[in-house]
């Protein structure tokens, strides 16, 4: 094809100066001392490249280099593959365009050519063409076939070292078609390309392509004039026609082509090869049959004699040997011929006419052989041997294009290795004959029959064995043609008969040890099957343990929310009991008081139906409270008894006045005198004041020895002095005894009231959670403030004495005038948050002695705050509501048709079925268990199980396995089992005010082990690390080191181990500022969310605990749910809420973060000593960076506010520590 680069054609009329300098520079190599460095490096690399031909292989990608310098596959082009210079020439001539750009870049650096774009040289005298203009490919006649490869390459070698022989005319057949004209002296004019180069033109080519592959890297030598002389002969070549002939791609055009060559070589030098390849040219299918008939009908053939040496007419012999190539030969096959022809002519290679004519050599043929059973004695596979049967027709050996492959590949081989250093013209005397070929030819069959039972027992080896076959190695497989039996393994080859013995035996072994693998793996797989099927049973005895605390959580998370739900019902409801029944009023001055209660009388009898002045007053005044004895509020108080006594008919009002119970300090007489002057104020105001009564107390065992106090208390029941003796308030069991009477005095003595713990008074503080903090540890009531509160149980016995008895005309309104913390309100209308009796409207009516009293549901309550300060009256008033509020949860009253109703709170059966191991609450035989049973409530691993595994290799596996199921497993169910008995779920998931913690938040296994640094002595501390202070901590036993170095240490004169989150010391005296003060600070935050650690004061939440605990925020926030119902989480500096849950996440958890920074701020007293309450106040970085310690901050629940305020931070161990006798351990961290 033409080249793609645009190339400029010379004018064939005259000569350019690029020849001209080329002709200048012709010389001839005389003497080999005028051979060039250069020219020596192209024989070598002629030599080598035609070494090559026997290592073709795939092109692999490489850098190019020269041919001489690496391994085979990896050239340059055209070189790359490797082959013969034939196989190179044509490469070379498949990439034209590339070769002519690569000629005439060369021909430019050498300076025989002016330009890169001007192609070819101008032509002289007679016409000169260049190497470039002939083709070698496969279909072009092969002409000069006496002569093979290595006459070639010593053409080429001679060519390099010297030049093209000058004078040397070259003849060339033009097509027909071409672009050429023919002179007067029939020399071709103006032509680039003719059809096909004799062998001196590849030798040639040969030397051109070694110039192209080695000038870049020697441009040097294109100067020296020896390399330009020989450049110059290679493109002035004198070239003649010798005549013309059709080129095209047609049969008639092949046949004339083949009529011609024959013409000039006068002896059939166009072999049967060669016919096969000339027809299969043509492109389409042709009949044999017709071109032979082209051919001996043409008439240069038939103007010769049919027979004789002059005739070119084709016999049935010479038909045969070209119908075998053309029709009985496969692709692959004629082309290991094709191959063999680039070494060395057809003619004289190793097959030649002769061998085209064994027809036995050519698909369709066969050997017509049998087999023999007398083979079948001596020659058999051993036992268990794998084999092949080779029926009788297998032994007709038909030869197939496989074998054929094969049979050409090894004729080949064989002739290659007998004709190694033979001269050309004598090589074809060493083919092998007729009986030879056939006995090959059988082997070669034979063996291609038995290739694909060799790849199924060798592998890859067969490969290999097979190419040792190509070159000769076949005498297993002509004992085998001999013998001719009916089956063939490997042991009957005897090269490999032992190997095969052995691999046999091998096999067996193997096949033995297969089993036994086999059976170990079914051991191990059953052992893997019964570990994952113990380890599922386990979790799902891990999911059923696990599932009642799931339940009560799911079923707390939905009862919290539904009490959101229900709550402003429950605030409605709240807020319509305390106006009807529990009323309380905050009056400016006293003599307001009236028109509050005439307000609260209408009321009640609109409520009851009776008439206003039917309404019965009972005042109750207790100046024990705070701030009732100065003069002024004394003397308001006996204003509002005379008004409460004077309301109405006076004769069904009466006052309760509790007497203090402590003098005044500044009173030199005591309590004689207060009580005189509240006489004489009560006197002037005309009230009846001789009815004496006095309440008995006692207290716990434990606090009895611990205080001296009295334990009696004075009052009088106070009425209007006119007409006293028809006050209905005097017939009551309190006016006629004095006391309050018990049922069987005799043997019970008399009824006393127990008065509460510190823990339980209440101290009335401001409802913001960042006011009134109280950052001492637990702050005491005064005195005032303990005599004021004697419990809500001592109120229901003194109003309950009181009415005992009286024949009242109608309902009864409770006056209080001293409200303080709202005891009375309590008493009368609620069951209290902090005792479990009911309040006196609650109980129903009255009874006694077999008598049935007043109904107290016709008592109604009117507190009047006037004398309290401060927090105290909002305080009161949250008191009141927050017990209505909890009333109403617990569902023991109700108001207006609104009670809460929690029915739906609980969890449908499709909710507990979405539970893991909740079914076990119903019944335990929904346990789906495999390698486990279940006894009674002890589970165990099957016996069938035991009793397989404690007789294998794993027995001491199985045995450990065994041994932590019993200790972790085997018992887990018993309480949940135990509880199953119950036919309700909902029974068994009943809320255990106990359990609070959640696995799912909650860390309660024990850190690992932290690497602490310990000294042997306190003295080698001390040396290493002056301490300079050291002190007890809160751990009996245990004490605080502090080094001027700022570090911090603990140290026991006792082996202890010191439990996760003890508190150890703390921060003292500070005061809590905003975070962006510039003063050091324990910061307040929430880093671990609601999984940090806090510090509670358990009084606020169990008033009989006073102690202290460390928890979770989760677990702090539960326990207030379950056992405060809070439903707000108000924490002072705190934004907290409850996380939403779903029915697929039953992890109930809190959001909390941080709404105010604050920090506390150390304020530390430098002149008192220094203890473990204040250790720390200096060592605030070095907690906060320590691994073993870390800040707690204590909080106290404010009950009546429902709060959660801070208190001041402590400092606690974050996990277990272990201390050594004497042996200081270093809590914070390195420098």
């Amino acid at each position: 094809m033409p080249p793609k680069k645009k190339l400029k054609l010379s004018s064939p009329s005259g000569k350019t100066q690029a020849l001209a300098s080329g002709e200048d520079t012709i010389m001839v190599a005389s003497n080999i001392k005028d051979v060039h460095e250069f020219q020596l490096m192209l024989e070598k690399w002629i030599d080598t490249v035609h070494n090559l031909r026997h290592h073709t292989g795939p092109c692999t990608a490489a850098p190019p280099v020269k041919p001489s310098e690496v391994l085979p596959g990896q050239y340059d082009w055209p070189v790359c593959q490797g082959g013969t210079l034939k196989d190179i020439a044509q490469r070379a001539w498949g990439d034209r365009d590339r070769l002519l750009t690569c000629s005439a870049k060369m021909l430019h650096a050498a300076g025989l050519l002016p330009s890169e774009d001007e192609w070819p040289p101008a032509p002289g005298a007679i016409f000169q063409t260049s190497v470039l203009c002939w083709c070698f490919s496969d279909c072009s006649f092969w002409r000069g076939a006496a002569i093979g490869m290595a006459e070639v390459v010593g053409t080429a070698k001679s060519m390099a070292l010297t030049r093209f022989r000058e004078g040397e005319q070259m003849a060339v057949r033009l097509p027909p078609d071409a672009s050429s004209a023919v002179d007067a002296n029939q020399c071709a004019v103006g032509t680039l390309f003719f059809a096909d180069g004799s062998q001196k033109m590849l030798a040639a080519f040969s030397t051109w392509l070694a110039v192209l592959s080695l000038w870049e890297d020697h441009k040097d030598a294109l100067q020296v004039p020896g390399v330009q002389s020989m450049l110059a002969s290679f493109l002035a070549i004198p070239t003649s026609v010798k005549g013309s002939v059709d080129n095209s791609n047609t049969l008639e055009a092949a046949i004339s082509r083949i009529v011609k060559q024959n013409l000039d070589a006068k002896v059939l030098p166009v072999s049967s090869f060669q016919w096969s390849s000339v027809l299969r040219s043509v492109g389409h299918d042709v009949s044999l049959d017709q071109a032979l008939q082209l051919y001996n009908g043409h008439p240069d053939v038939m103007a010769h004699d049919d027979s004789g040496a002059g005739s070119i007419t084709l016999d049935n012999r010479k038909k045969q040997a070209v119908q075998n190539f053309y029709e009985k030969t496969s692709p692959e096959a004629l082309q290991v011929v094709l191959n063999s022809t680039h070494d060395i002519a057809f003619s004289l290679g190793c097959y030649g006419e002769n061998f085209a004519l064994c027809n036995f050599a050519f698909m369709g043929s066969s050997a017509n052989l049998s087999s023999s059973d007398a083979a079948d004695l001596s020659m058999h596979p051993f036992d268990k041997e794998a084999f092949m049967s080779i029926a009788i027709r297998d032994w007709r050996l038909p030869m197939t294009a496989e074998a054929q492959v094969l049979f050409f590949m090894r004729v080949k081989a064989q002739f290659d290795r007998a004709t190694t250093g033979i001269p050309v013209n004598q090589k074809k005397k060493y083919r092998m004959s007729s009986e030879e070929l056939m006995k090959v030819r059988n082997t070669c069959v034979l063996f291609q029959q038995c290739f694909h039972f060799l790849l199924t027992q060798a592998g890859a080896d067969a490969e290999t064995w097979r190419a040792a076959f190509i070159q000769g190695a076949d005498e297993d497989w002509k004992v085998l043609l001999e013998a001719r039996p009916s089956k063939m393994a490997m042991s009957m080859l005897a090269s490999v008969e032992d190997r095969a013995r052995q691999q046999l035996l091998h096999r067996e072994a193997s096949a033995m040890q297969d089993v036994e693998e086999q059976r170990q793996e079914v051991i191990k797989a059953e052992w893997s099957l019964f570990q994952k099927s113990l380890e599922k049973d386990q979790q799902t005895l891990q999911q059923a343990s696990d599932a009642p605390r799931r339940v009560r959580s799911l079923q707390h998370a939905r009862l919290v929310e539904h009490r959101n739900q229900q709550a402003a019902d429950g605030l409605k409801a709240a807020k319509g009991y305390q106006e009807t029944y529990l009323r309380i009023v905050k009056l400016d001055k006293m003599e307001l008081a009236t028109g509050q209660i005439s307000k609260m009388k209408l009321h009640i009898a609109k409520e009851c139906r009776c008439a206003y002045e039917d309404v019965c007053l009972l005042g109750f005044c207790d100046l024990n409270v705070p701030w009732a004895r100065t003069q002024a509020v004394c003397n308001a108080l006996c204003k509002g008894i005379s008004m409460i006594n004077s309301d109405g008919k006076g004769m069904n009002n009466a006052t309760l006045l509790l007497l203090p119970d402590l003098p005044k300090d500044k009173n030199p007489r005591g309590l004689y005198d207060e009580e005189k002057q509240v006489f004489e104020e009560l006197f002037a105001l005309k009230q009846h004041v001789e009815t004496r009564f006095v309440e008995n107390f006692s207290r716990e065992k434990k606090s009895e020895a611990k205080s001296n106090a009295r334990r009696f208390s004075s009052g009088r029941l106070v009425t209007a002095a006119e007409n006293y003796e028809d006050n209905v308030w005097l017939q009551g069991e309190l006016a006629l005894h004095g006391r309050p009477v018990g049922l069987r005095e005799q043997e019970a003595g008399a009824p006393t009231c127990l008065l509460p713990k510190q823990a339980e008074l209440l101290l009335p503080e401001s409802g913001s959670v960042n006011a009134d903090l109280r950052l001492s540890d637990r702050p005491r009531p005064s005195p005032e403030q303990t005599a004021a509160q004697k419990g809500v149980e001592r109120i229901k016995t003194l109003v309950d004495a009181c009415i005992r008895g009286v024949s009242l005309p109608g309902p009864v309104l409770l006056v209080n005038l001293t409200g303080y913390v709202e005891e009375v309100g309590t008493a009368v209308g609620l069951p209290s948050v902090f005792s479990r009796a009911l309040g006196l409207r609650l109980r129903g009516r009255m009874g006694g002695e077999g008598l049935e009293g007043f109904h107290y549901q016709k008592l109604y309550y009117l507190s009047l705050h006037n004398i309290d300060k401060e927090a105290a009256w909002p305080y009161a008033n949250s008191r009141m509501a927050r017990e209505i509020m909890d009333a109403w949860l617990d569902k023991k009253l109700s108001h207006a048709g609104l009670s809460y109703d929690d029915s739906s709170a609980g969890l449908s059966d499709q909710e507990l079925k979405g539970i893991p191991g909740a079914g076990v609450l119903k019944s335990p035989d929904t346990l789906k268990l495999e390698v486990t049973v279940r006894n009674g409530t002890v589970i165990e691993i099957h016996p069938d199980q035991v009793k397989k595994w404690s007789q294998t290799a794993f027995a001491d596996e199985f045995s450990k396995l065994a041994e932590s199921h019993s200790s972790k497993f085997k018992d887990v169910l018993k309480p949940v089992l135990a509880s199953s008995s119950s036919s309700s779920s909902q029974a068994a998931a009943t809320v255990d005010e106990g359990s609070t913690v959640n696995p799912e938040t909650e860390d309660s296994s024990a850190s690992p082990s932290l690497s602490l640094k310990t000294w042997e002595t306190y003295d080698s501390l001390h040396g290493e690390d002056e301490i300079k202070h050291r002190c007890v901590s809160e751990i009996v036993g245990v004490d605080l080191l502090k080094s001027k170095a700022g570090h911090f240490y603990l140290i026991s004169e006792k082996g202890k181990v010191l439990p996760k989150h003890s508190i150890i010391g703390g921060f003292g005296t500070g005061k809590y500022v905003p975070a962006t003060d510039a003063a050091d600070g324990v910061q307040l935050k929430w880093n671990e969310g609601d999984k940090t650690i806090i510090q509670v004061d358990m009084a606020g939440l169990v008033p009989a605990n006073t102690g202290f605990e460390c928890m979770t925020l989760y677990r702090y926030l539960l326990l207030l749910e379950k056992q405060k119902k809070v439903t707000r989480y108000e924490l002072s500096y705190t934004k907290c809420t409850r996380a939403p849950s779903s029915d697929g996440d039953l992890a109930d958890s809190f959001q909390v973060e941080i709404a105010e920074p604050f920090k506390y701020k150390t304020m530390p007293d430098v002149d008192r000593t220094l203890s473990c309450k204040s250790f720390f106040h200096d060592l605030i970085s070095a907690v906060d960076k320590s691994d073993a310690a870390q800040a707690v901050f204590r909080w106290r629940f404010e009950r009546v506010h429902a709060l959660t305020k801070i208190q001041k931070p402590y400092v606690a161990l974050s996990a277990a520590i272990k201390l050594n006798p004497g042996q200081p351990v270093r809590l914070s961290k390195a420098d």
